[in-house]
């Protein structure tokens, strides 16, 4: 009788020892569990900003704004979110459990000037190899054209 008590006691031990680590790890992954933040991305005056990039640290996850600058990401609570846009300043934000987190962008005046719009892409200025021409849109709107393609004609050299 004694040793059937003793090894009751053997079995009972090994569960409460079993159910406290799950507790632990249930507590521990409750902290990590993921929640959807929001917000609005801005210029410095107020204008909400389409394309912007929001991207989780160290994942390749992310999502881009909308056309009122608005974004929506599902991030652990302890994540960190990276905002970048070309010609922007690049912002690293702790999310640290908020669900509403509004970012305000500044211009990157040295980079900007880095940067060139091509027909299919974006490049630095450094890694193209040919000729680059600039064309005034002030110009390009007085014209009665019904295409951008048709306005580009004719207002600079190979184009």
């Amino acid at each position: 009788m004694r040793h059937a008590q003793d090894q009751m006691k053997k079995i009972t031990g090994g569960l409460r020892r079993v159910c406290r680590l799950l507790l632990i790890l249930g507590l521990t992954a409750a902290g990590a569990m993921a929640q959807t933040v929001s917000g609005v991305v801005t210029e410095a005056d107020g204008t909400p900003m389409v394309g912007v990039n929001v991207a989780i640290k160290g994942t390749s996850r992310g999502v881009t704004t909308n056309l009122d600058g608005q974004y929506k990401v599902e991030v652990a609570s302890d994540a960190t979110l990276i905002f970048s846009f070309i010609g922007f300043l690049g912002q690293e934000i702790a999310v640290d459990g908020r669900t509403a987190i509004n970012v305000t962008m500044e211009l990157d005046i040295e980079t900007l000037n880095e940067v060139v719009v091509v027909g299919y892409g974006v490049q630095k200025k450094s890694d193209l190899t040919g000729a680059i021409a600039s064309v005034d849109r002030d110009n390009l709107q007085q014209l009665a054209t019904t295409s951008p393609m048709q306005a580009l004609q004719g207002q600079e050299s190979g184009v």
